[in-house]
């Protein structure tokens, strides 16, 4: 299993209840579109590749949203503590990317 499912895994399980709520899934989701759309050259090509109007995601970080925080701060710390920084970028997005996947993408078949 590579580490990217290894958090993502963690993260979904500790979180479960929280992330399959679609409100606070958005709110999250929205938030690492926010965040990222300021990071490095891959990070933004990979916003703009979601396809979503950047009117839903920017300041997205902003709002208080204390569920989508925790689970916010649970995958920054778990990212930090696994990867040199370099790596944090990608590691996070292949997270993400896993999630999304079995919130939405899964919910929906």
């Amino acid at each position: 299993m590579s580490i990217a499912n290894e958090i993502a895994e963690e993260i979904m399980s500790r979180y479960h209840h929280d992330l399959k709520d679609r409100a606070l899934f958005a709110s999250f989701y929205l938030q690492e579109l926010d965040g990222a759309k300021d990071g490095n050259k891959d990070s933004k090509a990979w916003v703009k590749s979601k396809g979503f109007d950047r009117g839903l995601y920017k300041n997205a970080l902003d709002t208080d949203d204390e569920s989508a925080d925790n689970v916010q701060m649970a995958l920054a710390m778990k990212i930090m503590s696994s990867v040199t920084l370099s790596q944090r970028p990608k590691l996070k997005r292949d997270v993400v990317d896993i999630i999304y996947e079995r919130y939405v993408t899964d919910a929906n078949k």
